[in-house]
């Protein structure tokens, strides 16, 4: 089987599924694979939005449910979050729309939330709303970075495969980096 073919068969459930630990590699690659004419691109951004709002409310959910518990046993966690909960409970609708922007912050402020007194129903409302805002912005910003890519360096469908190897190099990275902190937030 040929990458295109891979791509146009696989590549709405990668970014659904991926995109929940990786939102901005796997949207502008969607956007990549859209300009190529592999995918939609609207389908591209409903998957990413969806993908975003997962990762959202499973933090947020996550906190409600078991953040005072994981508090009281770490005490150090705790001084961190307090830091983020202090404005976002100042401004919960400004935090909840700023996740998607908000980088270094994207797990931190759902958690900080899901601590606070924001209701669960407005949450999903405001963090629905910032992802879908979210994936229109990256996946428009995703396709003119394509085409300028293509502008510059010409067409680009010969070293797709080394773009692909590039894009899973940073996949794996960055859940190397998740599991990474997760085992450093375990220590404390």
């Amino acid at each position: 089987m040929h990458l295109p073919d891979l791509i146009q068969q696989y590549g709405y459930y990668a970014i659904a599924s991926i995109g929940i630990f990786e939102n901005d590699t796997m949207l502008l690659t969607g956007a990549y694979a859209a300009r190529q004419g592999y995918l939609q691109l609207h389908w591209v951004m409903a998957c990413a939005a969806g993908a975003a709002m997962v990762s959202d409310l499973l933090y947020f959910y996550l906190a409600r449910r078991h953040g005072q518990a994981v508090l009281q046993r770490y005490p150090a966690l705790q001084t961190k979050l307090l830091r983020v909960l202090g404005p976002a409970e100042r401004h919960p609708v400004l935090a909840s729309l700023a996740i998607r922007y908000a980088w270094g912050l994207r797990a931190i402020l759902p958690l900080a939330l899901g601590l606070g007194r924001l209701p669960a129903g407005l949450f999903v409302l405001l963090s629905a709303v910032g992802a879908v805002v979210w994936a229109i912005v990256f996946g428009l910003f995703g396709t003119f970075l394509v085409a300028l890519a293509h502008q510059w360096l010409g067409d680009l469908r010969p070293h797709e495969h080394w773009l692909l190897w590039l894009l899973a190099g940073l996949v794996l990275l960055g859940l190397g980096a998740l599991v990474w902190r997760f085992r450093a937030w375990r220590k404390l």
